[in-house]
């Protein structure tokens, strides 16, 4: 629930290129600095930010909730959580021209995300009509991934009380498919679904912001 949360820490990113259109448009023009300068220094300005708040945010809650995972990978997800989610609020804000237009095209993207990213709504359980949601849903491959490791750290799991109300432990594997969990997943499938994540919406975010709202036709930004 933690690292699903993690992903709202960002959403001041959606007032980000609306407010700042203006000077950028202004400095641009005056041929201060291009697109990819300002584009590039102003992601890298926020990347550090979001990436060690969730660290810090992750190694508290770890030791809080008493969990068995290593605490540094679980704190390294969390992390790359918010840069992911960051990287969504920022291609929604690249091509909204205010801050109202950017909360309405962002909630309804991350709300399926959210809801469907393992915690609330078991993967087996899913819609037919929104089965493709967890194979491009990166809070779905990094819960299922912290889900599997902390399961799978344990010694046993219990399985579902019988008429007696005793419950035989079963294996855990078994356990996490049972719940809708994937144990096959591993580390590499989390980062790489994060890594094209980030480069997808990056690339959305900067030709947003070349393109969107800036009071000229699209031949017109191509010479610039």
């Amino acid at each position: 629930m933690f690292v699903s949360f993690m992903s709202f820490l960002c959403f001041d990113i959606l007032m980000l290129w609306p407010n700042e259109r203006t000077v950028y448009l202004r400095d641009q023009r005056s041929g201060m600095y291009c697109t990819s300068a300002f584009y590039i220094a102003r992601s890298c300005a926020e990347a550090p930010i979001h990436i060690l708040s969730g660290i810090l945010g992750g190694v508290i809650t770890f030791y809080m909730y008493g969990m068995s995972m290593n605490v540094w990978v679980f704190s390294l997800l969390s992390g790359l959580v918010i840069s992911t989610a960051a990287a969504i609020f920022m291609a929604v804000s690249s091509v909204s021209k205010t801050f109202e237009q950017s909360n309405q095209l962002a909630m309804p993207i991350l709300s399926i995300l959210f809801l469907f990213s393992g915690f609330f709504v078991p993967a087996t359980k899913i819609p037919t009509f929104w089965e493709w949601v967890p194979d491009v849903n990166f809070l779905y491959y990094a819960v299922n991934y912290l889900v599997v490791l902390e399961v799978q750290s344990m010694d046993y799991c219990d399985g579902i009380p019988n008429a007696t109300g005793y419950a035989a432990p079963i294996d855990c594997d078994m356990a996490l498919v049972n719940a809708g969990f994937d144990p096959a997943m591993n580390f590499m499938d989390v980062m790489w679904n994060i890594i094209w994540t980030n480069l997808i919406f990056r690339i959305i975010a900067y030709f947003g912001l070349r393109f969107c709202w800036t009071g000229m036709t699209v031949k017109q930004r191509c010479r610039e």
